[in-house]
């Protein structure tokens, strides 16, 4: 489980090196949509700005290709590694921290403004890490 959410900077090289692939393997009605929404979120933001906003418009089929592209270059990595999306099971663990209430801080929501993205802002981008991780140090787990 990785500490935030996945950076437009994280994504970038995964962009340029196997985005024509992942819109070749897309039906044609998809593809100008997704190659719209994902080249959007670099729109108006400074290489900087990039390394701390969350990628977004990541479709299921998108974030296994990348999995899959990460595994690929972890090949020759010492210790090996594995990427791999969590099964639902596996990030509601993650997510709550451990804790059987409904979220990380328990079952009182008004705490929410505290560790989630949640404010009801229309924002298109948000930074990873602004909010407070929950006890397994993960941030952003709730809202976004």
């Amino acid at each position: 489980m990785s500490v935030t959410e996945v950076t437009l900077t994280a994504v970038s090289e995964f962009w340029k090196n196997r985005w024509n692939a992942v819109l070749l393997a897309l039906p044609t009605d998809q593809r100008e949509r997704h190659q719209r929404d994902f080249e959007a979120q670099f729109e108006g933001l400074t290489t900087e700005q990039q390394t701390t906003t969350a990628v977004g418009h990541v479709s299921l089929f998108m974030a296994r290709l990348y999995c899959d592209w990460l595994n690929l270059r972890a090949e020759a990595k010492t210790p090996k590694r594995r990427y791999r999306l969590p099964t639902e099971e596996e990030w509601e663990y993650a997510c709550r921290a451990g804790n059987p209430g409904r979220f990380c801080f328990g079952d009182d929501a008004s705490y929410a403004r505290y560790f989630a993205h949640c404010d009801g802002s229309t924002a298109t981008h948000h930074v990873v890490a602004q909010r407070m991780p929950n006890a397994f140090g993960l941030f952003d787990m709730h809202g976004g």
